[in-house]
């Protein structure tokens, strides 16, 4: 288990990579997955949105 967290990323190399394949895909699979990465990303701008100002009150 301990070597599963040691390969782990943090949240922000996470959002960070999607966006990075979804404006230069390294791939041809990136390409297809574009429409993908772009509805995920839209989906945790909404959500950071939605919960960082009640995390602030």
């Amino acid at each position: 288990m301990e070597n599963y967290w040691d390969k782990a990323i943090s949240f922000e190399d996470y959002v960070q990579t999607g966006r990075q394949r979804l404006e230069n895909p390294a791939n041809q699979q990136e390409t297809d997955y574009k429409p993908y990465y772009k509805l995920g990303l839209q989906r945790i701008d909404r959500t950071l949105k939605n919960i960082l100002p009640m995390k602030n009150s």
